[in-house]
C-alpha cells in the first residue's frame, strides 16, 4: 500500500483511495503517454489521464539516456552527487507525502476489513484471533517408555492450562510435537481446545531403550510450526541424541523470538549442555524437577495463555552459597507478576515488596510453588514500585520475573540503514558483528511515556547504554532508532522508562545477543516465490569473515528434513574473506501443497561453538503449478470496419502445466481514447466479468487508432492463478491495419458498471 501511493500519481490525480487494490488488476499509461517534464524536471507532472510511476536506473537511479521521452524519475535526495528530481513520496517533506500516507492508511483499513468480513473469518473468533497474530503455546514431549509418570503429569497440567484459557475466554494456538527413538511426530497445531486435549490424551509411553532421544529435531520442527513470539516447553528425562542440531534450533528460535524452556526429570549426564543453551540463547528457563512435580508447573505456564506475558527480568549465572538481589521495576500495567528461580542446590528464594516486606505464602493474591530445585511465586495485582528477587544457593541458577501487562517490547532488530532507492531501516538476519558500530530499530507498545535502552550481561549486570531515540525521518513516529557500539560480550537488551501514568517500568528482550566474527547473507535472487515438490531447489548464501583468518564449519538444516546437500561444508576464510555456499532443498513429491519450510545456514568457527552466525530463509512448497498466462492473446487482434457494432472477443493461449481446467475471466476493459460508441450510453465494452466480451468496433476519426486493453485473470480451481493484459486494435484505416497505443486511460464501461 505504501509503495503504491508513494510511487504512483494516485495522490495527485484523484485524492481518493484506490478500491481496486487487492481486488483487480490494472495498468499504467502506455509508453507513448507523456507524464513528466524533461530532465532536470523529470519530477514535475504534465497534464495527462491515468496512472504512472517513476523510473530508476542502476545504483543512482538516474540515466537520461535510458529514460523514455516524457517519463518521470523516481528521484533521489540526501546523497550528494547523485541527487535528482523525481516523483516519489517516500519521506516527510516530499510533495504530497501527507496525502499519500493518508490514502495508504485508508486502503490498509479497507483491506483489513475485507479480510475480517471474508467467509470463514467473519463471526469466527478463532479465525479472527489467528489473523490477528495470537501466539502459540507449544509442548514438545518425550513419549518413550521411561516417561510414563511424566506424561501423566503433562496431561493433567495441559488440561488445567486449557481449562484456564477457556474460563478466561482466551483462544491461544496450541501445538504438540511428540518424539521418541527413532521417530519424531509431525507438529499438531490447533486452536480447538477439545482437539488439542484429545491429541495430548492420546500420548502413550513406549519404546526407547537407550538414554539419549531426538529432542533437538523435535524442537526444530516445533519452532518452525509456531507463531513468532511464542513460548515452548520441552518435557524429557533424557539427554539429546541429536545435540548437533541444537545450534540450528536456537538460531531459528531466536530469529522467530521463540522462548524454549526445558523441563527435565532425568538425564544421561547431570544436565545435557544443549538444554542449557536452548534456554539461555532463547530467553527461556530450564527446570530440573522430580517426576511428581511436572504437573505443578502449570502455575508457570497458565499466565501465558493470554498472550500478554512479558519478561521484566532474565538472569543466569552461578552462586557459591551466597545470595544475589535482583531489583525489578513493576509498573501499574502489570496485572500479575510471576517470579521464578531454578538452581542446582536451593537455599532460599524470596520476593520482597517495595515496602521491604517479603511475600509470604497464604497472603491474598499470592501463590507459591516450591520445587526440588527452584521456586515459583505468583502475585496478583502487585503494587507499583521496585520489587526485589533474592536468590541464595549453590551452583548454576536462572532467575526470571514476568508479568501479564499491556506494555511490551513490540520489536528489537538490528538493521541496515537504507539504500539510495529506498531510505529506511531493513532488518538483518542472525547476530550482529562485534567490534563495530551497529544500527538497531525498536518499538515499545502500550501506554509508554518514555523509554531508554541498555545492554545487560547474562547475569543482568549493566554493561552500557544503547543510544536509541525516536524522531528519525525515515522511521515511524514511535520507532526508536540509533547507531552505537555494542559490548564485546554476550548481552541482552533492557528497556527502562515511564509508563503513561508516570510509573517506572522495565522490560527485557529475552533472546541472547552474541557479537560475531562472521555474517551469513542470503542471495535473495536464489529464493523463489515457491519451491516445487519432487524437484530440487538450490539456495545460495555468502559468508563474510569480519574477524581474523578462521576455518568455518558450514551446516544447513530445516524444520522438515528437506535439505539434501550443503556445498561446501567448510570454508577457510582470511580476514575480510568471502565464501559462497549452495544448499539443495528437495521436498518429496507427496509433500502437501502450501507446506512451509524454514532453511537455516549456520557458519561456526571450528572449535568455538559460541562464534556462530546464521541466516534463515522461509519457503513455501507448491505441488500445484499455476496456469500460464504468458501466451495469452485475444482470438481477434484487429476489428474492421469501424461501424460501431459490438464484436465478440475471447481469450486464447492460457495453459495449465498440470492439465487442470482453467477458468478465464476478463476483469476490466480500458481503452486509449475517449468513449465514442454510437448510441451506447454505457460505454464501449459489454460482458466484463465473463470469459469473453463484446467490444465496439469504433475509433476516433482524428486519432491514431483505438487500442482496447483487456485485463484478465485465469484460475485453475486449486489455488493457482495468473493474470495478463491483451490488446485489441481498431485501426484508423484499413491500409495500415495498426494502432499506436496511448495506454489504458479510459474505462471502456463508462458510467455503467
Amino acid at each position: 500500500m505504501q509503495d503504491y501511493y508513494a510511487h504512483s500519481n494516485r495522490a495527485e490525480s484523484t485524492g481518493s483511495a484506490d478500491d481496486r487494490l487487492g481486488v483487480s488488476t490494472f495498468s499504467a499509461v502506455g509508453r507513448g503517454v507523456a507524464t513528466c517534464q524533461a530532465p532536470p524536471n523529470a519530477g514535475t507532472y504534465v497534464t495527462f489521464s491515468g496512472l504512472t510511476s517513476g523510473y530508476w536506473f542502476g545504483c543512482s537511479g538516474q540515466d537520461d539516456s535510458q529514460l523514455p521521452a516524457g517519463k518521470c524519475y523516481h528521484g533521489l535526495e540526501g546523497f550528494p552527487g547523485m541527487n535528482h528530481a523525481g516523483t516519489n513520496k517516500d519521506a516527510e517533506g516530499r510533495p504530497n507525502f501527507g496525502e499519500a500516507r493518508r490514502l495508504a492508511l485508508e486502503s490498509t483499513r479497507t483491506v483489513i476489513n475485507r479480510l475480517l468480513d471474508a467467509d470463514g473469518v467473519k463471526n469466527n473468533l478463532k479465525a479472527t484471533a489467528a489473523l490477528m497474530g495470537v501466539t502459540t503455546l507449544a509442548f514438545v514431549v518425550d513419549d518413550t517408555g521411561s516417561m510414563g509418570e511424566d506424561i501423566a503429569g503433562v496431561k493433567r497440567a495441559v488440561r488445567t492450562i486449557v481449562n484456564t484459557a477457556q474460563t478466561a475466554g482466551e483462544t491461544p494456538e496450541y501445538l504438540l510435537v511428540r518424539f521418541g527413538d527413532p521417530d519424531i511426530g509431525e507438529p499438531f497445531v490447533t486452536m480447538d481446545a477439545d482437539q488439542f486435549l484429545a491429541q495430548v490424551d492420546a500420548l502413550s509411553p513406549g519404546g526407547g531403550g537407550d538414554c539419549p532421544e531426538l529432542s533437538q529435531g523435535a524442537l526444530l520442527k516445533a519452532v518452525g510450526a509456531s507463531v513468532p513470539g511464542s513460548s515452548m516447553f520441552l518435557f524429557t528425562d533424557a539427554s539429546a541424541k541429536d545435540a548437533s542440531l541444537g545450534a540450528t534450533t536456537d538460531a531459528l528460535a531466536q530469529e522467530r523470538n521463540i522462548r524454549i524452556s526445558p523441563v527435565l526429570t532425568g538425564s544421561c549426564s547431570p544436565v545435557d549442555p544443549v538444554y542449557k543453551r536452548n534456554a539461555t540463547e532463547t530467553g527461556g528457563q530450564l527446570f530440573f524437577v522430580d517426576r511428581g512435580e511436572v504437573e505443578s508447573l502449570f502455575a508457570l505456564v497458565a499466565p501465558q495463555v493470554t498472550g500478554d506475558f512479558e519478561t521484566l527480568l532474565l538472569a543466569s549465572g552461578s552462586l557459591a552459597g551466597t545470595s544475589r538481589d535482583f531489583p525489578i521495576a513493576v509498573d501499574t500495567t502489570v496485572r500479575r507478576a510471576v517470579f521464578s528461580v531454578a538452581i542446582d542446590t536451593l537455599t532460599a528464594v524470596s520476593v520482597i515488596r517495595p515496602d521491604g516486606h517479603a511475600v509470604a505464602a497464604g497472603e491474598l493474591g499470592v501463590s507459591t510453588l516450591d520445587l526440588s530445585s527452584g521456586r515459583v511465586v505468583t502475585v496478583d495485582s502487585p503494587g507499583p514500585g521496585t520489587w526485589t528477587l533474592r536468590v541464595q544457593g549453590i551452583g548454576e541458577y536462572s532467575a526470571a520475573a514476568q508479568g501479564n501487562t499491556d506494555l511490551f517490547i513490540e520489536s528489537f532488530e538490528f538493521a541496515q540503514y537504507g539504500n539510495p532507492k529506498h531510505p529506511g531501516f531493513f532488518a538483518i538476519s542472525g547476530q550482529p558483528l562485534g567490534g563495530q558500530s551497529v544500527t538497531a530499530v525498536a518499538r515499545v507498545g502500550g501506554p509508554v511515556l518514555s523509554a531508554s535502552f541498555e545492554a545487560v550481561a547474562i547475569d543482568a549486570t549493566p554493561l552500557s547504554p544503547l543510544a536509541l531515540a525516536t524522531g528519525h525521518p525515515d522511521a515511524e513516529d514511535d520507532d526508536y532508532t540509533g547507531t552505537f557500539d555494542i559490548p564485546n560480550t554476550a548481552f541482552r537488551v533492557l528497556v527502562r522508562g515511564k509508563n503513561a501514568a508516570g510509573f517506572d517500568f522495565q522490560r527485557i528482550v529475552p533472546k541472547l545477543i552474541r557479537p560475531q566474527v562472521a555474517r551469513v547473507v542470503v542471495d535473495l535472487a536464489s529464493v523463489p516465490d515457491a519451491i516445487p515438490a519432487g524437484r530440487a531447489t538450490t539456495l545460495r548464501f555468502s559468508v563474510l569473515n569480519a574477524g581474523p583468518p578462521a576455518l568455518f564449519d558450514i551446516t544447513g538444516r530445516d524444520d522438515r528434513g528437506f535439505v539434501r546437500t550443503v556445498v561446501p561444508t567448510t570454508l577457510s576464510l582470511d580476514a575480510s574473506g568471502l565464501g559462497n555456499v549452495e544448499v539443495s532443498v528437495f521436498p518429496p513429491a507427496a509433500t502437501p501443497d502450501g507446506t512451509s519450510v524454514r532453511v537455516t545456514l549456520l557458519a561456526t568457527v571450528r572449535g568455538q561453538p559460541e562464534l556462530a552466525n546464521s541466516a534463515t530463509v522461509d519457503l513455501i512448497v507448491r505441488t500445484n503449478s499455476a496456469p500460464l498466462c504468458t501466451d495469452a492473446r485475444p482470438n481477434i487482434t484487429s476489428m474492421w470496419p469501424p461501424n460501431g457494432r459490438f464484436v465478440p472477443v475471447g481469450i486464447e493461449g492460457v495453459t495449465d502445466p498440470d492439465g487442470d481446467p482453467v477458468n478465464v475471466v476478463i476483469k476490466e476493459v480500458h481503452q486509449d481514447e475517449p468513449l465514442t460508441s454510437q448510441g451506447n450510453s454505457c460505454g464501449d465494452a459489454r460482458g466484463v466479468g465473463s470469459s469473453s466480451v463484446f467490444l465496439a468496433a469504433t475509433r476516433a476519426g482524428s486519432g491514431d487508432g483505438r487500442v482496447y486493453h483487456l485485463f484478465l485473470e485465469a484460475d485453475d480451481g486449486r489455488g493457482g492463478s495468473c493474470s495478463a493484459t491483451v490488446r485489441v486494435c481498431v485501426p484508423h484505416d484499413q491500409g495500415k491495419n495498426e494502432c499506436i497505443d496511448q495506454g489504458p486511460q479510459f474505462d471502456s464501461l463508462g458510467t455503467c458498471r
